[in-house]
């Protein structure tokens, strides 16, 4: 699914407002938590997720959060990885160890559930370290709630989707290898880095939607 302009083309005229409208389980917590009031508009979608644009609640001090919700087939589908996973076994009871090991349907579910939290802690990381990734505001168990690049009238678009001079060219290039750089001093490789999943936002550079993998 591509973002279609026109499901988010009146959000500039939007009051704010405090009314919550939520119709995706996995976004509900965020809206509990007094994160977000309503989900606008899917942006994009592929066989991970589905990412939305919402509308954040005033408290956050933001107009508009992005929400990456994974889907379930594909939470449950990712194989126990030692490196990926290292560590985050000691927080686990010795019989959630066994249903992994075994790939039952909870097995899957548990290894979902810390893929997620995986990939959000990989993307707080890298923004501590000064990343070109959205800034990461809260997890949930089947979904990411992250900055959204963009504003009212859309989402930023994809670099396959720009248009550059020479110069401008050079500079996203550097500015995307000193990103590969940040990530491999932090031990991490982009597992699918690639024009279709660059952000470009009014000259500021790349912005990585999808968190890098272990």
């Amino acid at each position: 699914m591509e973002f279609v302009p026109d499901a988010l083309s009146n959000l500039e005229q939007e009051e704010t407002h405090v009314e919550v409208a939520i119709g995706i389980p996995e976004l509900v917590g965020f809206a509990e938590i007094g994160l977000i009031t309503r989900v606008h508009a899917p942006l994009t979608s592929g066989k991970e997720g589905t990412v939305y644009c919402c509308r954040a609640h005033p408290s956050t001090r933001r107009k508009y959060l992005a929400a990456k919700v994974y889907r379930e087939h594909a939470a449950s589908s990712y194989k126990w990885s030692a490196t990926y996973f290292k560590g985050r076994e000691r927080v686990l009871k010795e019989q959630h160890i066994r249903a992994i090991q075994a790939r039952t349907r909870y097995g899957r579910e548990l290894v979902g559930g810390l893929w997620v939290s995986a990939e959000f802690e990989t993307l707080r990381a890298l923004h501590a370290a000064g990343a070109d990734t959205p800034e990461p505001v809260a997890v949930g168990e089947r979904a990411i709630l992250m900055e959204y690049i963009g504003n009212g009238a859309g989402p930023a678009p994809h670099l396959h989707g720009v248009n550059l001079d020479e110069a401008g060219a050079r500079r996203l290039y550097d500015q995307i290898l000193a990103n590969v750089v940040c990530m491999l001093r932090n031990h991490l490789v982009h597992g699918d880095l690639s024009p279709y999943n660059i952000l470009v936002w009014k000259g500021e550079g790349p912005h990585h939607r999808r968190a890098p993998s272990g």
